[in-house]
């Protein structure tokens, strides 16, 4: 099974996929949020059938998602994409980022293209979650 990891931002969308199987995620270019979910959930809807994604994840920071207003609006994303007839599960991004910033500082990048990398490396993480999960549940 293909899946779209998606760690949704107000400015970036950062983005990964895998096989199932392989169990080897790999980021995305992340694209700039467009300050609409609609718009924001069509265009990843796009990039899922692009990408023939059988499945979505959208990462979501479960641990304040009653108060989150990020979590809020995760939460209504993946709704969204679900009412376009796809296939979407939610995991948990606590400390996505602060774990994807720590894996590229170990690659040296320039503070600019760490920043624009930082995104997509999340989701990277986020979807190494959802498919380690998913394999221990196997």
């Amino acid at each position: 099974m293909r899946v779209l990891a998606v760690d949704w931002g107000g400015k970036r969308i950062g983005l990964a996929v895998a096989e199932t199987g392989a169990g080897i995620a790999t980021a995305r270019t992340a694209v700039a949020a467009s300050g609409s979910l609609e718009r924001d959930a069509e265009a990843i809807a796009e990039l899922a059938r692009r990408e023939m994604a059988d499945l979505i994840v959208v990462g979501v920071p479960v641990e304040f998602a009653e108060a989150s207003r990020s979590a809020k609006l995760c939460l209504s994303l993946a709704e969204r994409l679900r009412a376009r007839g796809l296939s979407v599960e939610t995991q948990d991004e606590d400390r996505s980022s602060v774990q994807a910033e720590e894996g590229l500082a170990e690659a040296k990048l320039s503070r600019a293209r760490l920043k624009k990398a930082l995104d997509s490396a999340a989701a990277r993480v986020i979807l190494e979650r959802f498919l380690e999960s998913h394999a221990q549940k196997s």
